[in-house]
């Protein structure tokens, strides 16, 4: 089975000990999309913890201009 995609570098982008940390993440299919997974343990109301996963894509727009010039 092939992976959906990779993390696109091995460091966090952010971390706060004991209760979330976020990864970047890259399609290994074109376009290439990025993502960013963010995993967090939060409490629940009966004393235990909760794994909360966030995937956020990032915007289709958020990319540099595309620069155009005619011939």
């Amino acid at each position: 089975m092939a992976a959906d995609g990779d993390l696109a570098q091995a460091e966090p982008l952010a971390a706060t000990p004991g209760e979330a940390v976020s990864y970047r993440l890259r399609d290994d299919q074109p376009p290439f999309l990025e993502s960013v997974v963010t995993l967090q343990i939060v409490p629940d109301a009966g004393g235990g913890s909760l794994l909360r996963i966030i995937h956020q894509l990032d915007a289709a727009n958020d990319g540099p201009p595309t620069v155009m010039r005619a011939a």
